[in-house]
């Protein structure tokens, strides 16, 4: 993301607003605060056979060709909008925390009653690829995943994981064990 796009870690903000920001290496169309509209339905524009239709809560239906050879279930857009966290991608991330690990899972039904978070939808304006944002304020961390379509690969998704803080962010399963005293002494 160039600096022009890069998220605020702000507290979200009461409406939600569009407009053009470069962002992903490329022109994208950005509503900030995705989170306060309804959901709504998007597609990803394919260079193939691929197709791909998103909601704007995460759900989404994929195939090759026609719905016959859906990857997901084909279905009427009001039981996509209903599918999310059935259908799509799913992203836990465990961050060291006191007294227990924090848990923080961008995108889920749940997350805003646990975590203050702002979400922003961007979309290339060529059509080819849409990503999803996920600000946590609290953690004062982005994430970011994008699907696009590739004939030699199929449908791609990518994710980021932003540190917005000054204060670097240590995984827990870079955290090493307590040393043991060497027996006899």
């Amino acid at each position: 993301m160039t600096s022009s796009s890069r998220p605020a870690s702000a507290p979200p903000s009461t409406a939600p607003a569009g407009g053009f920001v470069d962002a992903f290496g490329r022109r994208c169309y950005r509503i900030t605060d995705a989170q306060l509209l309804p959901t709504f339905f998007m597609n990803v524009a394919s260079p193939s056979d691929l197709w791909l239709f998103l909601a704007s809560n995460g759900a989404l239906t994929a195939g090759r060709m026609d719905a016959e050879q859906a990857l997901f279930p084909y279905q009427t857009v009001d039981k996509i909008y209903d599918s999310a966290g059935l259908t799509g991608p799913c992203t836990i991330i465990r961050l060291p925390g006191t007294p227990e690990d924090i848990l923080w899972e961008p995108f889920a039904g749940h997350t805003p009653q646990v975590h203050t978070v702002t979400r922003n939808l961007y979309k290339s304006i060529e059509g080819d690829c849409v990503w999803f944002e996920e600000i946590n304020h609290a953690l004062q961390l982005a994430f970011r995943y994008g699907w696009t379509a590739a004939e030699e690969h199929g449908l791609l998704r990518q994710c980021e994981l932003e540190n917005l803080g000054p204060q670097p962010v240590t995984p827990p399963s870079a955290r090493r064990p307590a040393q043991s005293p060497a027996p006899g002494n």
